[in-house]
């Protein structure tokens, strides 16, 4: 059967997405990303409305195949946004923001919504692949919305998901702590409604999230967010150690060791025993050492081509003033062309002429 391709449809569905649809054939194919990076085509539809959201715990079936092999099929459960941890690619968690309970759908994932450049080697997948998986979302139970919850319920889901964000740093699951650290800043953020005994408690949570949120970006390479986040616990506490020692690791790291060096001496000034950060200003010494150097070797190149292109500029000036002497006196001098001697020279055969040497001609 030949394919056809329809005029695109949009779709409101539930919860306002937003889906671009197309009809290839028999599929009707929805792209789940503007990039068509992850292609969702339903095979089964589900029932009831509404679809889950982040942290939601869900239970699917799930079959993947890479180049028609299947490498993965199986039951599992799982909170949106903690997939990797059980080996769910990003694709496939993205997607099933827009299942419903019981909707079974086949999804075709690029490089960037599979297992990207590092592929899967317990399942065999090279770096770069493609991959297709077939998901049913068997059920699931939403999280509850932040508008209904009460101040203890916010404060308690802040501390729950730092909690378990400080369990997968422990475990180097870096990128997830983050997700789960931004998490439960939602919770928190704001103190709109916080009675007066929790606010205390409150601002201790939010300033440790914002601290674990930089110490987990120092480990990703990630020094500018690492940074800003120390910026944000510092507005909160300005003699926080810890944010003034993780903000001068970043610094460092982001080439700026006098700013650096600033942190850490703050740090021995309200902690003089502190070790560490004696140790991190001698390299901050060191490296504005470096920084120095380079920069006067930077400049002193600089110069010596300034120089060297004044210098070509006065031989060329040089060379276009003996030019223009020559194209003057060129006929007298000992390269001139044959020619009859003039008038001048005629009537005056005894003075001498000058070459373009500056030597008496035929002498």
């Amino acid at each position: 059967m030949e394919s056809q391709v329809a005029r695109p449809k949009f779709h409101l569905q539930p919860l306002s997405f937003l889906r671009l649809s197309y009809l290839i054939g028999k599929w009707k194919i929805y792209l789940v990303k503007k990039d068509a990076g992850i292609l969702r085509k339903p095979v089964t539809p589900g029932t009831g409305i509404g679809s889950p959201k982040e942290l939601a715990e869900v239970e699917i079936n799930l079959i993947g195949e890479y180049n028609g092999r299947v490498f993965d099929e199986r039951d599992v459960t799982f909170c949106l946004g903690e997939g990797a941890e059980k080996d769910i690619p990003p694709g496939i968690e993205k997607a099933l923001e827009s299942f419903v309970k019981g909707e079974k759908s086949i999804l075709e994932l690029k490089p960037k919504y599979g297992f990207g450049d590092k592929g899967h080697e317990k399942f065999g997948i090279p770096p770069g692949a493609s991959l297709v998986y077939t998901v049913t979302l068997k059920k699931f139970e939403q999280s509850k919305d932040v508008w209904m919850m009460t101040s203890h319920e916010k404060l308690d889901e802040a501390k729950n998901l730092k909690e378990r964000g400080t369990q997968y740093f422990k475990n180097e699951k870096f990128e997830t702590a983050v997700k789960l650290y931004k998490k439960a800043l939602e919770f928190i953020d704001s103190d709109a409604g916080f009675e007066d005994e929790l606010l205390s408690d409150r601002s201790a949570v939010l300033l440790a999230l914002h601290l674990n949120i930089a110490m987990s970006h120092l480990k990703l390479k990630n020094f500018t967010d690492a940074k800003n986040s120390c910026d944000t616990a510092l507005e909160m506490d300005p003699n926080n150690l810890k944010a003034l020692f993780r903000r001068g690791q970043a610094l460092l790291q982001l080439s700026e060791p006098a700013l650096a060096k600033k942190d850490f001496e703050k740090v021995v000034e309200l902690e003089p025993t502190n070790k560490a950060a004696v140790a991190q200003i001698n390299i901050c010494i060191q490296k504005q050492k470096e920084i120095h150097t380079k920069e006067k070797k930077m400049y002193a190149n600089m110069f010596e081509k300034f120089a060297q292109k004044d210098r070509e500029k006065e031989d060329l000036e040089r060379l276009k003033g003996e030019e223009a002497m020559k194209g003057s006196f060129g006929e007298w001098g000992a390269d001139e062309r044959q020619r009859e001697p003039t008038h001048f020279e005629r009537e005056n055969p005894d003075i001498l002429m000058l070459d373009t040497a500056g030597d008496f001609k035929n002498m």
